[in-house]
């Protein structure tokens, strides 16, 4: 079952596609949320990150932090150096933070460099650098009911949403832009 998942800072939501034979339907219901709540139950955090690219710095760090030493790997100091390399993390990220630049500043330069020629385009192109805030995700699915397997995973009618082990929906990212 297609859905969107939608993050709002680190809150995530799954809400279902509006269904096109509805013209106008501006009832799309919440199948589930970071907190459990929605018809769905709950998303896995973790999971969700992972779809819109979300770095998880504790996990690159502790890989990191066995791949540089693996020779001399010492599991009692892990969680100081993951410390340390995530506390390095944040501060690159509040140092940089102000390091921005505006649409408006990001328009006039292509424009003096590329003598007004990528004008016509900028906005199609600054578009696509954008980070979304949402993305058409897929609900996989088991069927329930009169259904023998294999069902084709064409389970509108009786079909329920496969959790993971933690109680959690398992989601994956459609290929293409989000409606």
């Amino acid at each position: 079952m297609k859905a969107k998942l939608i993050k709002v800072k680190d809150y995530y939501y799954l809400q279902e596609l509006s269904a096109e034979h509805i013209v106008g339907s501006q009832c799309e219901r919440t199948l589930g949320d970071t907190d459990g709540n929605g018809e769905y139950g709950k998303l896995p955090k973790q999971n969700c990150d992972a779809i819109f690219g979300v770095i998880d710095v504790e996990k690159l760090a502790k890989m990191h932090h066995k791949l540089q030493y693996i020779e001399a790997y010492n599991p009692d100091i892990e969680p100081y150096v993951i410390a340390d390399y995530t506390a390095g993390f944040n501060k690159a990220m509040e140092l940089n933070k102000d390091k921005v630049f505006t649409i408006e500043d990001c328009k006039k330069l292509m424009k003096s460099a590329s003598y007004g020629w990528f004008e016509k385009d900028f906005d199609k192109h600054i578009q696509s650098l954008q980070q979304p805030t949402e993305i058409e995700v897929e609900i996989e699915m088991e069927c329930c009911g009169n259904y023998s397997p294999p069902c084709n995973h064409n389970c509108e009618y009786g079909g329920k949403p496969k959790l993971d082990s933690e109680g959690c929906l398992i989601l994956k990212r459609v290929t293409g832009p989000a409606n």
